[in-house]
């Protein structure tokens, strides 16, 4: 079942289903202080566990688990660094063990929706130096899967009417992490009242929830049609190297967006954004942020402005939600769709 309202706080059990950083997770392990999720599903692509190595401790897997890691901490997680001594690492994202996988019930170990069945990868060296073990399809352990190839091995149909066919192929990632209890049952007893991608009127303008931490801190970013005429550039000239942090864009956001804002009575939250190295009330989404949010909440009637910039290259997003990185002139006038951080309390108050 999923834990969600209304449900004691001190009577956690092992696979129960918990929705956290907006995720559904298998509760595997408790402790006094700490419990331990897997991922329900597998939210991520399928990926090489590594080009040529089945050391965990380097491999490429283990790099886009790091990666992972800080995209749910920006989801609001606060996932544990725990230690690994099979592979002689300490993450906060990291995939099972054979050993740990073949602890779980066979309806917990497999990976399956009702007309899917999927494959995972785990930790553990294979057979050979060459090979990776991993859980296939119907929650069988392997050891045999080639490191280097992005394949999976997918059921597509409903089985019991007898439909579908099998894809060859492996490696999807499902990840585990480890939490505080104490946080996990404040996320059950005290859930958003607000969903992802729900429209709210604050301050003015309409806005979508874009993510909602465990703490009750809800992002949003403004919609299409309240950001309509919202424009700025970059950079003054196109030879000039864009820099987020001495923008024009971002003094447009400080200097004419948040102070109406405030007028209308917004409180908003000054938001570290470590990627740029200022600490802002509004901001542009990064080239990261961006991808997490759905396709058709990116669209809009032109190009808007990210704040990521790669090699002098600055990123954003056009009109049918694609983000493109742009490699001369950022002069032009881009679209403006600003985003800012609100407490739950703040925005229900407004909607009152």
């Amino acid at each position: 079942m999923i834990r969600l309202l209304n449900e004691s706080n001190d009577n956690l059990k092992l696979y129960d289903i918990i929705k956290y950083a907006e995720f559904d997770w298998y509760i595997i392990g408790i402790d006094n202080e700490t419990v331990t999720l897997l991922m329900k599903d597998s939210n991520y692509k399928y990926i090489q566990f590594d080009e040529k190595s089945n050391n965990y401790s380097n491999s490429k897997i283990r790099n886009f688990l790091i990666n992972a890691a800080n995209h749910l901490e920006r989801r609001g997680a606060t996932p544990i660094p725990t230690n690994l001594p099979d592979v002689g690492v300490t993450d906060k994202l990291w995939l099972l063990s054979k050993e740990e996988a073949e602890k779980l019930p066979e309806r917990i170990r497999e990976l399956r929706s009702k007309y899917r069945r999927l494959s995972y990868w785990l930790r553990s060296p294979g057979d050979s130096e060459h090979e990776a073990c991993a859980v296939n399809e119907y929650g069988h352990i392997q050891g045999w899967w080639n490191v280097d190839e992005v394949l999976f091995y997918e059921y597509r149909g409903d089985e019991e009417k007898g439909l579908g066919k099998r894809d060859v192929g492996f490696g999807r990632v499902r990840p585990a992490m480890k939490v505080n209890i104490s946080e996990l049952v404040d996320e059950i007893n005290n859930p958003p009242v607000l969903a992802l991608y729900d429209t709210v009127q604050y301050a003015g303008y309409k806005w979508y929830v874009i993510r909602i931490s465990p703490s009750h801190e809800i992002t949003l970013l403004m919609t299409g049609r309240s950001c309509y005429g919202l424009k700025s550039k970059f950079c003054e000239n196109k030879d000039e190297t864009p820099d987020y942090k001495t923008s024009i864009i971002r003094e447009y956001l400080i200097k004419k967006i948040l102070p109406t804002l405030e007028s209308n009575g917004a409180k908003l939250i000054p938001t570290n954004l470590s990627d740029v190295g200022v600490t802002d009330k509004i901001w542009l989404l990064s080239k990261d942020e961006a991808h997490e949010i759905r396709y058709g909440y990116r669209k809009y009637y032109r190009d808007w402005a990210l704040r990521t910039v790669l090699d002098n290259s600055g990123f954003y997003v056009d009109k049918i939600g694609t983000i493109y990185r742009r490699k001369t002139d950022m002069s032009k006038e881009f679209g403006v769709r600003p985003a800012i951080k609100v407490k739950e309390e703040d925005l229900q108050n407004s909607l009152e």
